[in-house]
Order: C-alpha cells, then structure tokens, then sequence
C-alpha cells in the first residue's frame, strides 16, 4: 500500500507523459502494420484478414483471462470490486467475440453477416463497458456483500449479454444506422461520446479514491480507461490500431485486478505467516530465556546455535561465547567421542538411543568443575537441515540431597535399635502430654466459646445503648434547637455560643450514635453472602455519595472490578466509606482524582482504592482503623472516627484484611482483600 503522499504524486505529469508515450508506440504499431497488410496481393490478402481478426481475438482473450482471474481469486480475496470488474469484462468479450463474428467476410452467424450488425454489436460493447466501468467505481472491497457474488453477478452477465445480443443478431436492420458511405452516422459518434464521457468519469473518480486510500492497484486502472478512450477514438479511422491499444488497456486493467485480488491477498498471506512466526519465535525465546533450565539448541554439525540464560547461569559461559562453537565444550572428556559418533551415526541412519528420552549425565562448567545433570533431547527439522534441542536440569541438588538421605538412613537404621530400647518411655510421657493437651483444647473450646458469648453480648450490648439514646438525644437535639431559635439574640453573646454548643454537640453525638448503631450491625445484621458484581456494588457507593462528588468535582474511576461472594448492602458502605474518606480529606487546591482497581492473587481478590489527597500522618497509621481514632479537629474535618473501623469490621467478616499506605501531602492507597470463594464468579480483571 502506498501512502497518500506517495499515491498522489503517481498522479504527475510525468507518469502520464509515459503513459502517452506507450499509448503513441502503440498506436504507430498499429499504423505502420495495418496499411502493409491490407495491400497484400490476393493469394495471401486473406492474411490481412487474418490479422484484423488475430487483433480482435485478442483482447477478448485477454477479457476472458481477467474474468477468470478474478472469478477464481474471489475464495480467498473476497474483493467485490475485483469481481465485479470481472463480470464487466466477460460480458465486453462475449459481445466483441460475437462482433468479431458477424463480420461480413466471416461465416453467417446465426443470421447474415454485414457491417451494421458487428457495428451494432461493437457499440453496444463499448456502450456497456461505459455504463458498467462508471458503475464499478461506486463498487468496493466490501460493497453490498449480501448482493455481489458469483451468483448474481452470473445471472447479470447473462442478462446484459442477452439484451444485447438478440437486437443485433435478429433485428440489426430495424437499429440506426451506424456507418454510411460518407463515413460515421450521427448515431453512432453520439454513443460514442456518451461513452467516452462514461468512462473519463469513472477515471475521475477512480483517481479521487486513489488519493484517498492510496491504493496503487487502482493507478493501472485509471491508465486502462485512459487506454480505451484512445482506442475507441482511433478504431474507426485505424482499425488495427484500436485494437491493439485495446488490447492494451485490457492489459492495464488485468494488471489492476491481479495485484488487488491475487498479489495483494497473498502479500497479506505471507506477512500474516511472517508475524505469526515472528510471534512464534519470540514466545519461544522468551520461554527460554525465562526457563531456569538451560535450553540449548545445536546443528547437525555439533555447533550452538540457541542459548538461553539458564544456560548461562549453569555452565557459566555467555551467549557471545557460546553461540557458533561446538556443543562438547559442555562436556567432560570422557563423553565427547561418544557424542560426535553419535551425532555422525545420526545424520547416516537417523537413529539415536537418546532421543525422547531423560538421562542423566556430567556437565562441565567454564570454570571446569563437573556437576550432575539431567538431559532431555529432542530433534526437529526445517528446510534448512536438521536440529537438536536439550533441556538441561542441574540436580547437583538433588544428588547431594540423596547422598545426604542415603547417610541418613545409614544412620537412622543405626540407632534404632538404639531408639527402641526407649520408646517405652518416650510413650508413657507421649501419653501424659496427649492427656495434656487434650485438656488444653478442651480449656481453649471453652474460652472461645466465651469469647464469642461475650463479642455477641458486647455487639448487643452497643446496639441496644446506641439505639435506646436515640430518643433521648434526640430531645435534647430537638430543645436545643428550640432554645436556639427562639432565644438567639435575646440573651448575651455567651449564652449564644453556650447554645451553639449544645447543639452541635447534641448533633455530634446524634451521628456518633448512628455510627456506632452501624458499627454494631456489621456483625448482627449482615446478609448471607452472594455473587455481587463489585462494579454495580461501586456505581451504588458513588450515586449515594452523589451530591459530594458533585461538589467537591471529584472525579472516581475504575478497572474492571471482579464478582465475588459477598454482602452486597456491606461492601456498598465499604466503598462509600473509602471514597467519602478520600472527598472529606482532599486538598484544597486541586479537586480529589480517586481510582479504585482490582487484581487477582493466589485465592484472594487485593482491591485498591488511591487517592490524591492531603494524606496520613506517620504516627496515626498504627491506630487508624480503630473506635473513634481521628487524626484531626471537628473543625478541620467534621466525622466521628468509626467509618474507618466499620470498613475493617465488614472486610474481616468477608474473612479479609484492610490496611492503608499513605506519604502526607501525596495522597493515600487503602488496600483490602475479599477471599475468592470455590463457588464465587468472577470477571476478567487485572491479576
């Protein structure tokens, strides 16, 4: 494909000024051959006939080759405008081809021959050829995929082909009149003007699609069109001349519709295999290069020609000393005859005893210390011969791990007897600590179960205090305000500010309450987990929180968010929790950017809420999560320090974890995680 620049400077004065010259050679071609053969003396003036029919074939021939092209490039192309260009050209040389029949000095076809039927049929040739080279311009790749296909195009073909045959075979003279004996009628030169006009503007347009996309193929049809409208305009006055720069346009336009639907597809093909084997090789080389294994790769003739960096780390040598020398160099002595035979005897029988199979060996490192190895070796071909690949494990490891097990059971069967004679002693003690410790689980069952007794009581307890001061204060709350209404301004300025007090601290009280009454439902009233879709979960928390978004300008993104087993009522008051948080503590001179994302580890979903604002202090991260723990004034920033300690209540009861990291004036990053249960769904998220 060529770029638009480039497409559109194929369209200079030069590459026309060529295309005139091949049009001129052409033509005086024609010229000069067309006058010596019509003046042939009678025995051989038969072969000036033979010639003007020769030239006529020819670009039917040529018609016919395009349709074919373009007809069986169509299966792996699918390029509707090729095809339909290929129709185009069969139904122009079905016409011409019987044109070419209906000469008078030809045999009678089907009805006489005479000039006004091949004239009728040539015109019509050129008539269809305007109409249907304007209409393809209007035809694409993709255009109308459900309509042009071998099918219909077919039925087309044959629908054209029958329209224009039967007038000119069975009424040719009931038609104008096309040739007189002073030369061209007027019918004639004014269909040959329609379709000259036809045809510059399918060029026309055909040019402008050629500076939009830059397709080149679309340059040789331009200059075919520009070819035909010099043939049609010489024919009459030069037969053989017209014919062949037909014969050349046709040429052009074959060219055209090969490169878009032959060439093209197949550039395409070949890069397409090109990628993939390029992806291929590099997932390969990075699975080796990534192994811990050493992965070597040598040639029939015993030379490194792959070398990956657990190779390195194994036998110490780098890829740059490695790559082209000869593979014993990793051997001991002892093995490299024994490996050349093979190698030898490889290549002559195509039998080994090592291949597909694990062995174990010696390998000798640059520094020329032996070590034990473990070798499987595998062969593979490709046009270029025959290779081998070796996957090479170090188990010095593993063999000192078996000489150590080996002396260990040397030694173990030493002293058992010796261990025997005290087992009875071991066991009379081994069953006073069973005894032991079956009453310390007893006495640990026991205090657990108190434990949670007394969590459930202290739970109760809070929820029942918090609930029966709800009336209370709210009288308070109610007088308070009663007394501020009606008494501000008439008493002093003191009693003023003593008032003012009152009620905001009876409406401090009135939300640490509603905190603490929630606090103590996360264990009472939570819900039976179910899969809850943590996306829908967020946009909930961000509608409620609404209005502070609005007006602080927060702005809350996310990465996809995973479906996990959950209280969806809880983990909605969990982010609602994070991101108030993270709108109340912003920093004053930039809106809060909050980003909430989540990956996958292990059995454990780890999600992510980060912000920008003013950040924690050091010293009150150790005490951040628990009962009304605050690390600035009500003035500051108004709350009652239980939000905090809610989300650490509702993520253990999800069986997870809460903690935050955090650098003041950068902003804060709280990390929770939510275990991802057996049954839980999930959706495609980072991890």
């Amino acid at each position: 494909m060529l770029n638009r620049k480039t497409a559109v400077n194929s369209l200079n004065v030069m590459h026309f000024l060529k295309l005139l010259v091949i049009i001129l050679a052409v033509f005086f071609v024609g010229f000069l051959f067309e006058e010596p053969l019509g003046e042939l003396p009678a025995p051989i003036s038969s072969l000036g006939i033979s010639a003007e029919i020769l030239s006529d074939l020819f670009p039917i021939f040529v018609s016919f080759s395009i349709f074919a092209t373009a007809w069986f490039a169509y299966s792996r192309s699918r390029d509707n405008h090729a095809l339909f260009m290929g129709t185009t050209l069969l139904v122009i040389g079905l016409i011409e081809l019987f044109h070419t029949l209906s000469y008078p000095f030809m045999p009678d076809f089907i009805t006489p021959n005479s000039f006004q039927k091949a004239g009728v049929l040539h015109t019509e040739a050129r008539l269809i050829s305007g109409i249907l080279f304007l209409a393809s311009a209007y035809v694409y790749k993709d255009t109308l995929s459900g309509l042009i296909n071998k099918t219909n195009l077919s039925v087309l073909a044959v629908i054209l082909f029958l329209i224009s045959l039967v007038p000119a075979l069975l009424y040719p003279d009931y038609l104008p009149v096309l040739y007189r004996n002073s030369g061209l009628s007027i019918t004639l030169i004014s269909l040959q003007l329609v379709t000259t006009l036809f045809v510059l503007y399918a060029s026309y347009l055909y040019a402008k699609r050629l500076k939009r996309t830059g397709q080149k193929h679309l340059l040789y049809l331009i200059d075919g069109f520009i070819v035909i409208i010099f043939s049609d305009l010489t024919y009459f006055e030069y037969d053989l001349s017209g014919h062949l720069l037909k014969l050349t346009a046709f040429l052009f336009i074959y060219l055209a519709l090969y490169k878009s639907s032959v060439e093209l597809p197949y550039e395409k093909l070949a890069e397409a295999e090109e990628k993939l084997l390029h992806a291929a090789e590099e997932k390969y080389r990075s699975l080796a290069q990534a192994a811990n294994d050493a992965i070597i790769s040598e040639d029939s003739n015993g030379n490194i020609i792959s070398w990956n960096r657990g190779a390195q780390i194994i036998f110490g040598y780098t890829e740059e000393e490695a790559m082209g020398g000869q593979v014993t160099i990793l051997m001991p002595e002892r093995y490299r005859e024994a490996h050349i035979k093979g190698l030898k005897r490889l290549r002559l029988t195509g039998e080994s005893k090592y291949i597909g199979k694990t062995l174990e060996f010696y390998g000798l490192r640059k520094d020329g210390t032996e070590f034990p190895l473990e070798l499987s070796v595998t062969m593979w071909k490709t046009d270029k011969g025959t290779f081998y690949t070796g996957i090479i494990h170090d188990i010095t490891e593993r063999k000192r791990a078996e000489e150590e097990l080996h002396r260990a059971y040397n030694e173990l069967e030493k002293r058992v007897k010796e261990r025997t004679a005290e087992l009875a002693k071991v066991n009379e003690s081994l069953q006073a600590e069973i005894a032991e410790r079956k009453r310390a689980e007893e006495e640990l069952i026991r205090r657990t179960e108190d434990l949670a007794r007394s969590n459930a009581e202290l739970e109760q307890f809070a929820y029942i205090a918090s609930h029966d001061l709800q009336e209370p204060l709210r009288m308070v709350s109610s007088f308070a305000r009663l007394l501020e209404k009606r008494y501000r301004g008439r008493l002093d300025k003191s009693a003023d500010e003593f008032i003012a007090y009152i009620v905001d601290g009876a409406a401090r009280m009135q939300r640490m309450i509603n905190d603490l009454l929630e606090y103590s439902r996360v264990g009472t009233r939570g819900k039976p987990f179910e899969p809850t879709d943590c996306e829908a979960v967020l946009d909930q928390a961000v509608n409620n929180l609404k209005l502070a978004v609005e007006q602080s300008g927060a702005a809350v993104t996310h990465d996809p968010l995973p479906i996990v087993m959950a209280d969806a009522s809880q983990m909605v008051q969990l982010f609602q929790n994070l991101i108030s948080n993270a709108i109340k503590f912003r920093k004053r001179e930039e809106p809060p950017r909050i980003h909430v994302s989540a990956r996958r580890k292990g059995d454990e979903w780890f999600f992510s809420v980060k912000d920008n604002g003013i950040g924690i202090a050091t010293e009150f991260m150790s005490h951040l999560f628990q009962l009304f723990q605050r690390g600035h004034t009500e003035s500051e920033y108004p709350g009652t320090g239980i939000g905090l300690a809610i989300c650490k209540k509702i993520v253990e009861r999800h069986g997870g974890r809460i903690w935050a990291e955090s650098e003041p004036g950068k902003g804060s990053i709280f990390y929770f995680t939510i275990p991802e249960k057996a049954q839980a769904l999930r959706r495609e998220a980072p991890g």
